[in-house]
C-alpha cells in the first residue's frame, strides 16, 4: 500500500552536506524516483516532513503512496522494493560494503549491554529478529521480511552478525546516498497517522524559569518594593536546535506533498473569519465586499457563473478549479492534480456540523437556501435538511462519523470523540456504537503495555484490554462534566493499576502448554548451529 522511508543526514565522510542539501525538492524528488523504481513513476502520493532532534544531525520521515497496481501487499513486490538480507560479497561487493557500513543493527543484547537501544535489557528495536525464509505478513498488519539464514554475515567489534541484524533497506537508494536509510512497507493506518502528526505537531517546546539567588535577592527587595512576578518569570519559547535554525535561515523546506492540498472554509452564513493588519480601520474592513468573500461564498458564486461548476461537491472542487487569492474568487484549472479538505468541525457546533455533511453530497449549489434543499423543499435549517435526506437515520450518522475519524484521529481524540457524541448527540444505541470502534480506542494502550513487556508481539487478552479502555473512559467522561454509569457500556472487570505485573503473573501461573509446545516447534529449526549446541545441551 505505502512506503515509508527514514533518511538522517549523515555525521561523517566526505560529503557531510547531503542530509542539508535533501532539503532541495528537486534532489528529493530524485530520491522518491528512486524509491519508487527507475523503470516508471509508481507513486500516487508523497508526504515527507524533516524531524530535528536536541542531539544529533535532523533526518526525514517520507512516504510514498504506491499506484494501484503496486498498492496491495504481495511478496514478490515487497522484496522488489525492500531488502533485509546482507547482499552476495562476491556478486555484489559495494552493496555488501554499504549493508556493511549503514544497515547493521547492533550488535546489542548479550554481546554489547552498553549499547544505546537497551532499554531494560532488552533491544528497544527487537534485534536480532527471527530467520525468516518468505516475506508474510502478521496477523497485526505488519511485514514480516525475508531473512534467510544463508550463511552471510558482517563482523562488528569482531562479532558476527547475519541477517537477523539487517535494518531493512531499499538497495537502490543505498547505492545512490551511501547512508542510513530505512525503508518499511505499511499497511497499517496507525504508521500513516504517526507520520502526519509529525507534520502538524508544531517546533519543539522549552520552559526557563529565572531565579534570584539569596544575595541578589536581598538586594533586589531593598532597592525595589514592586511585588514579584513569578508568572512572567516563566519563559514557555519554541526551541531551535542549531542545525534546524541552519535549516530555516536557508529557507529549506521543512515538510512537502504532493498533491498539494486546499484547505476550505466552513462558516455559517456572515460567520466567517476575517483578517486584518493591527491598526486598521475595523468600520471600513467590515463594509468591504472583500471580507465577505471566502472559499465557500466564492464556491456558490462559481456555481451561478459556470454550468460547468455544477457537477463537482465543494471537496472535489479544487481538483479542476483553482482559488486565486489575490481576486478572492475561483477560476478553471490548469492541468495539476490538487484534492480539497474541509476542516474539521465538532459534531457539537450543531448547525454547523450539519452544513459540513451537506457540503460533502451537494452539487452546483448557489446559496446556502439552496444547500438547505431537498426535493424542491427549503427547510429552516440544516439539520432538518439532513434528517430529509436521510443523513440522520437511527445511528448512521454516528457511525459514519467514526468511519472518517479513524482514518486520521489518534486513539486518545477517538476517545474524546465518543465521549462527546454519546454525551451530547442523540445516540440511540450506545453499546452498538461502542463494540463496532471500541478496538480502535485502544491502539495507544496496547503499544504501551507492549512496550513494558518489550514485547511487540503480546496480545493482550480482551478483558484486560476492556478494563483498562474503561478505565480511560470514567476519566475522560469525568472530565467533561459526565458519568460513564449514565449509559449503556460493559462494565468491565477491574484489574491493579499494575496491569503489566498482572499479566506476566497470569502467564507464569496458566502457561498455555500446547501454544508453547507449536511455538517451540516453529523455532527449533531457525536455530543457528551455536544456537541448537546450546539448546541440545539444556535440553538433555
Amino acid at each position: 500500500m505505502d512506503i515509508s522511508s527514514l533518511l538522517p543526514c549523515r555525521e561523517y565522510g566526505p560529503h557531510v552536506c547531503t542530509g542539508w542539501r535533501m532539503g532541495d525538492r528537486q534532489r528529493y524528488t530524485g530520491l522518491l524516483h528512486a524509491a519508487c523504481g527507475a523503470r516508471k513513476p509508481l507513486n500516487r502520493a508523497v508526504l515527507y516532513t524533516v524531524e530535528f532532534q536536541k542531539r544529533g544531525l535532523p533526518h526525514i520521515h517520507c512516504l510514498v503512496w504506491l499506484a494501484a497496481e503496486n498498492a496491495e501487499f504481495s511478496a514478490p513486490i515487497v522484496n522488489g522494493f525492500i531488502f533485509a538480507e546482507i547482499p552476495d560479497v562476491l556478486t555484489d561487493p559495494l552493496g555488501y560494503a554499504l549493508v556493511d557500513e549503514f544497515m547493521i543493527h547492533g550488535p546489542c543484547g548479550n554481546q554489547n549491554r552498553a549499547c544505546p537501544c537497551m532499554k531494560k535489557g532488552e533491544c528497544s528495536k527487537h534485534f536480532p529478529k527471527s530467520f525468516q525464509e518468505e516475506t508474510m505478513m502478521d496477523e497485526f498488519g505488519f511485514t514480516i521480511y525475508k531473512r534467510r539464514n544463508n550463511g552471510r554475515y558482517v563482523v562488528k567489534n569482531g562479532i558476527k552478525l547475519y541477517n537477523r541484524w539487517v535494518v531493512p533497506y531499499n538497495l537502490e537508494l543505498l547505492k545512490k546516498y551511501q547512508a542510513h536509510i530505512n525503508v518499511e512497507w505499511c499497511n497499517k493506518s496507525n504508521m500513516i497517522k504517526y507520520l502526519f502528526k509529525y507534520v502538524t505537531k508544531g517546533a519543539d517546546r522549552t520552559k526557563a524559569f529565572f531565579e534570584i539567588s539569596g544575595n541578589a535577592s536581598n538586594k533586589t527587595s531593598e532597592s525595589s518594593t514592586s511585588p514579584r512576578n513569578e508568572i512572567q518569570e516563566c519563559i514557555d519559547a519554541r526551541f531551535l536546535s542549531t542545525c534546524e535554525s541552519h535549516w530555516r535561515a536557508f529557507e529549506l523546506d521543512i515538510h512537502y506533498r504532493m498533491p498539494s492540498v486546499e484547505r476550505l472554509t466552513v462558516h455559517l452564513p456572515n460567520m466567517n473569519f476575517v483578517r486584518y493588519k493591527k491598526g486598521s480601520d475595523l468600520q471600513s474592513l467590515l463594509s468591504s465586499p472583500a471580507a465577505k468573500k471566502t472559499l465557500l461564498t466564492e464556491w456558490f458564486e462559481a456555481n451561478r457563473k459556470y454550468s460547468s461548476a455544477h457537477t463537482l461537491t465543494y471537496c472535489d472542487f479544487p481538483r479542476e478549479w483553482t482559488w486565486d487569492s489575490s481576486s478572492r474568487s475561483w477560476r478553471p484549472r490548469t492541468p495539476c492534480e490538487k484534492i480539497g479538505r474541509m476542516y474539521y468541525v465538532s459534531p457539537v457546533s450543531d448547525e454547523l456540523y450539519y452544513l459540513q455533511k451537506l457540503l460533502m453530497i451537494v452539487k452546483g449549489t448557489m446559496s446556502y437556501a439552496d444547500v438547505r434543499t431537498y426535493d424542491g423543499v427549503v427547510y429552516p435549517t440544516f439539520k432538518q435538511a439532513c434528517e430529509a435526506r436521510g443523513l440522520l437515520e437511527s445511528d448512521n450518522e454516528c457511525h459514519l462519523l467514526f468511519d472518517e475519524a479513524i482514518v486520521s484521529a489518534s486513539s486518545g481524540q477517538l476517545r474524546q470523540l465518543f465521549v462527546t457524541v454519546v454525551m451530547f448527540c442523540s445516540v440511540g444505541n450506545v453499546r452498538s456504537l461502542f463494540e463496532k470502534y471500541w478496538t480502535y480506542f485502544t491502539n495507544d494502550i496496547q503499544r504501551r503495555v507492549r512496550t513494558a513487556l518489550s514485547n511487540p508481539s503480546y496480545i493482550i487478552p480482551s478483558d484486560r484490554l476492556l478494563s483498562l479502555l474503561m478505565k480511560e473512559l470514567h476519566t475522560v467522561f469525568s472530565n467533561s462534566g459526565g458519568s460513564i454509569d449514565d449509559y449503556d457500556l460493559p462494565r468491565a472487570a477491574i484489574y491493579s493499576d499494575d496491569i503489566v505485573g498482572n499479566i506476566m503473573v497470569d502467564e507464569e501461573l496458566a502457561p498455555d502448554a500446547a501454544a508453547l509446545a507449536a511455538e517451540a516447534n516453529l523455532n527449533i529449526p531457525r536455530l543457528n548451529t551455536d544456537q541448537r549446541n546450546f539448546f541440545d545441551t539444556i535440553i538433555q
